[in-house]
């Protein structure tokens, strides 16, 4: 569906989880290493972890996940936190507002808007 909009970039935005509770903090799937998604991506990251705290787990190429693999423009895919670790699971019950705007300072700054 997003190829048929009239969209130049495409976010999808996720909670993790894993079996081990300790595990937390934010992630970024890209398609490929040193594409225009993978410059969004490290933004995106920066934005999410300087206003709401997470913990930078890092950037990974993924091409086996669809919506990076099938999408024309450049896409990533935004893992906020960890929903079975209790620090990150309050921060997404409590700070969606600051995870959006990580999301946005990101944009922001990737156009080179701020």
């Amino acid at each position: 569906m997003a190829n048929e909009w009239p969209a130049d970039y495409f976010i999808s935005i996720h909670c993790n989880s894993n079996p081990n509770p300790a595990i937390n903090g934010t992630e970024v799937y890209i398609y490929k290493y040193y594409t225009q998604a993978h410059w969004l991506a490290q933004h995106v990251m920066n934005g999410i972890t300087q206003i709401v705290g997470t913990k930078n787990n890092g950037i990974f190429e993924r091409p086996s996940l669809y919506v990076l693999r099938n999408t024309k423009m450049p896409a990533i895919l935004v893992e906020l936190a960890y929903l079975t670790n209790v620090s990150d699971a309050e921060k997404l019950r409590d700070n969606q507002y600051q995870f959006a705007y990580g999301i946005y300072l990101g944009i922001l700054r990737y156009f080179g808007f701020a």
